[in-house]
Formats: structure tokens, sequence, C-alpha cells
């Protein structure tokens, strides 16, 4: 039973890891973000089942903040904009750069970008 813990804690830390290529795959989107500049845009994560992540797309100020939500299904390589419904969301176009490496990090085959470090993540 420890085995499956450490397994499910390794497989937490790298998920964490690698929002940062989701949130680069977002901002090379299409999304409508309106006046917010792309690189401005942060992901806040709602739920990641591991291969569906679905995200609030956040901005600084002083208000909320929210700009919007996104679903990314990570075997298809489908990102949507569900902001307005869910039920019939928009399939958006991205970089297929930041899918890759976004995937190749979940699976501990990729450094996650970190504009802080550069730090291989140990699965």
């Amino acid at each position: 039973m420890p085995w499956l813990f450490a397994l499910a804690c390794s497989q937490a830390v790298a998920s964490e890891g690698c929002y940062g290529n989701l949130t680069e795959l977002v901002r090379s989107s299409n999304f409508p973000f309106g006046r917010i500049e792309p690189g401005k845009i942060n992901l806040l994560i709602d739920d990641d089942t591991g291969d569906r992540v679905l995200a609030r797309l956040r901005f600084d100020t002083e208000g909320t903040g929210t700009l919007g939500w996104i679903e990314y299904l990570v075997d298809q390589r489908q990102l949507f904009n569900v902001s307005a419904d869910q039920e019939e969301p928009a399939l958006l176009k991205f970089s297929a750069r930041h899918a890759a490496g976004f995937e190749a990090c979940r699976t501990g085959k990729a450094v996650a970008p970190d504009r802080y470090s550069a730090t291989r993540l140990q699965l």
C-alpha cells in the first residue's frame, strides 16, 4: 500500500510542476483574451483527473481577475473554451510544441518550464 501512495504523490508533484507548460499552451491559443495580453494570463487549476484538466484563466487586477475557463483533454490534445457553455465548448487552436512539453513533463521525460530554476523532476 505505501508504494501506491508514493506513486500518487509522485504523479501529483509531476503534474504541479508541469502546469507551466499548460499555461504556455493556453497563452499560445486563440482563446478570446480581449484586451488582456496573453503573457499576463495564469491558470488556477480547478480539477486534474490525469486525462482532463479544468482551469480558470486569471490575471492580476484589483477585481476578481477571472477571464474564463478552459478544459484540456490530455490524451486527445484538445483545448476547449468552456467559459460560456460547458455543454457546447468551443475548440481552440494552440501551439503543438507546448502540448508535447506538457505531455513529456507529466511522464517525467522533460524538464518543467520554471523561470527560477532548471531542475529536472525526479520521479
